[in-house]
């Protein structure tokens, strides 16, 4: 006669590897997601098709300031704005928060895109560096905006998201909603209410 025993503890075991190997799983996929690798996507980023026919915010390349080259480089070696130039884009929701108020708030919907040129005479950017406002809730640490990175032409995103390193920069910029805006030419910045 064979004893049920060990059927039972095969029985055990075989459930308990089981589960165990299920929260591996679930596990690895859960930091998958939540991994803060840049990843690509060869979609493009559709938000900001067409951007070029938004505002542009600065009509001459703007070197950014070595404080903001600074601080940049010290979250993301390389960061995206060391010793580059801009060319600023609003959309239209986001046009008289960027270009009116002097204490911006931002209504969702709005974004801002970034051309990241190597010299003021670049005709091609670099890489595109853009803000999208998301509803309440969506990234309360910087009032809810989402941070994206595509290659020069959109593309291909290279990262987007609650990213670490550029919320680290834009954390600073409460007052302002989160935005620099060092870019402003100065008669614009004048006119700010």
């Amino acid at each position: 006669m064979i004893s049920a025993k060990p059927f039972r503890v095969m029985t055990v075991f075989t459930v308990l590897l089981l589960a165990g190997m299920g929260i591996v799983i679930s596990r690895s996929l859960n930091n998958l997601s939540n991994s803060r690798r840049p990843w690509s996507s060869p979609e493009p980023a559709i938000e900001i098709a067409g951007y070029r026919a938004w505002t542009r915010v600065n009509q001459s390349p703007y070197r950014m300031a070595p404080p903001v080259a600074a601080a940049c480089a010290m979250a993301m070696p390389a960061g995206p704005h060391q010793d580059k130039y801009v060319t600023v884009y609003v959309n239209n929701t986001g046009r008289k928060a960027m270009l009116e108020q002097k204490s911006p708030r931002f209504p969702e919907g709005s974004i801002i895109v970034k051309e990241k040129l190597s010299e003021p005479a670049s005709q091609a950017p670099e890489l595109l560096t853009v803000m999208i406002k998301r509803p309440q809730g969506y990234n309360p640490k910087v009032g809810d905006w989402e941070f994206m990175v595509t290659d020069g032409k959109g593309a291909t995103v290279q990262e987007r998201g609650k990213l670490q390193n550029c919320q680290t920069c834009h954390a600073a910029w409460g007052s302002r909603d989160y935005v620099f805006r060092t870019y402003l030419p100065e008669d614009v910045e004048a006119k700010l209410k």
